[in-house]
């Protein structure tokens, strides 16, 4: 539900001509998929047999999770309601209106204001979604569930299983090589997106996704 919710907000993004806050929307919504998957696969795993016997440390970690998440959802719950609810302050967004083309040579107020009036904060929020990419990317590397947490996958356990077979390979030689092919896509794609950035960086603040010169 929250990555539909996401889609229709990139989507209305891009109906109202700004595609480059679209571009951040999806990557927060990948992000936060891929997260929200590998809390799941470090859920307990259930079990049939319900007299299977947990140790006390395991009782815990349960409990001070469920309460974590109750307290979470909870807390956000409340702010939530309380930005929704409370009353319009009065904004500055007349400034930005009659400031933008004289003071940063555009007259897509949006793009003005990303690029030029809070240019450190926009760098700061890639910077942080640089940053969240490479934990991602190092949790999948460096994944390892819980020990009362779900077996291996089937497919995994198939993999593993053809790597012992072999005797060239050892278990988790497959797993080791999972990111090639994105790997070689993105060797293909990095020169394509570099040149798209250029040219959306010399474009101007005129048009959507403009860039930081002046047209």
């Amino acid at each position: 539900m929250l990555g539909g919710v996401g889609l229709v907000v990139c989507m209305t993004f891009v109906w109202l001509s700004a595609p480059d806050l679209a571009i951040t929307q999806l990557l927060v919504e990948i992000v936060t998929t891929v997260l929200i998957l590998l809390g799941l696969r470090w859920l307990p795993k259930r079990s049939l047999d319900m007299t299977v016997v947990t140790t006390l440390q395991s009782r815990f970690r349960r409990f001070r999770d469920l309460t974590l998440a109750i307290l979470c959802g909870v807390g956000m719950a409340v702010v939530a309601f309380t930005v929704m609810t409370m009353p319009v302050p009065d904004a500055i967004a007349n400034y930005f209106l009659e400031n933008a083309y004289a003071q940063g040579g555009g007259r897509n107020v949006v793009n003005v204001i990303l690029v030029d009036f809070r240019a450190f904060d926009t760098l700061g929020e890639i910077a942080v979604l640089g940053i969240v990419g490479l934990t991602v990317y190092g949790l999948l590397r460096r994944f390892r569930p819980a020990e009362d947490s779900m077996e291996l996958p089937e497919q995994q356990q198939t993999q593993n299983q053809f790597d012992a077979e072999q005797p060239e390979r050892s278990p988790g030689d497959i797993m080791r090589d999972y990111l090639l092919v994105p790997s070689v896509l993105m060797q293909w794609l990095f020169p394509v997106i570099i040149t798209f950035a250029v040219y959306l960086f010399m474009r101007g603040h005129d048009m959507p996704g403009g860039g930081s010169r002046p047209v």
